[in-house]
C-alpha cells in the first residue's frame, strides 16, 4: 500500500537573538502583530511550509512533506536571519507534533457497511462537517477519516511508522468491505 506524508507539524527550539519584531522586519514576507498572535509567522516557498518562532525560542515548522525538508527548512530559517545579523542556533531536540498521511485504497466504499466492521464506539459520524467516517485508532490519539472514494488519511501520527500502521491496520479491516 502507497503511503503519501501530506504534511508534518514538527517543533524544536532556537537559542540567540530573539528580537522578533527585527527579524520580522528583516525577512521578507514575515508577520509580527504581538497584539494579534505572540509568535512571528514566516512563510517559506520551497519547500513550501510556515515557520512560527516564538520568544521563548519556540520554533513549529508546519507544511512539509518530509523529515528532509523539516531540517532544510530550519537550516533555512536560521541562514536568512544570519543575513540580517541574527545569530540563532538551534537548541532542542526536532519533535513530530502531528504528521499527516493518505492512503487510497482503489474502491468505492460502503459508509454503513464500514462502520459496521469497524464498530460504533470507535467511530464518529457527522456528514454535517465531514462527508467520511472518523475512527480512533486507538493507539495514541490518532484517528483515520475513512471516505466513500476508498481514501484513507491518518492525522495525529508522531511518525510515518505510526501513519503507516494506522492506515494499514484500516485497510486490513475494511479489505472485504
Amino acid at each position: 500500500m502507497d503511503v503519501t506524508i501530506e504534511n508534518i507539524i514538527a517543533t524544536t527550539s532556537l537559542k540567540g537573538d530573539l528580537d522578533l519584531a527585527g527579524l520580522a522586519d528583516h525577512l521578507d514576507g514575515a508577520q509580527f502583530d504581538p497584539d494579534f498572535f505572540p509568535g512571528m509567522m514566516y512563510p517559506i516557498k520551497m519547500p513550501k511550509a510556515a515557520v512560527f518562532l516564538f520568544k521563548s525560542g519556540r520554533m513549529i515548522v508546519a507544511g512539509p512533506t518530509s523529515y528532509f525538508d523539516v531540517e532544510d527548512i530550519i537550516d533555512t530559517f536560521i541562514a536568512r536571519a544570519k543575513r540580517g545579523g541574527f545569530v540563532l542556533k538551534q537548541s532542542g531536540d526536532l519533535k513530530t507534533k502531528n504528521l499527516i498521511a493518505s492512503t487510497d485504497l482503489n474502491k468505492h466504499l460502503d459508509l454503513k457497511t464500514a462502520y459496521g466492521i469497524l464498530g460504533a464506539k470507535k467511530i464518529e459520524y457527522d456528514p454535517r462537517h465531514l462527508p467520511g467516517l472518523i475512527y480512533k485508532v486507538g493507539v495514541g490519539n490518532m484517528e483515520v477519516f475513512i471516505f466513500p472514494s476508498g481514501k484513507l488519511v491518518v492525522h495525529q501520527a508522531t511518525s510515518e511508522e505510526d501513519a503507516e500502521v494506522a492506515l494499514n491496520l484500516v485497510a486490513d479491516k475494511l479489505a472485504n468491505a
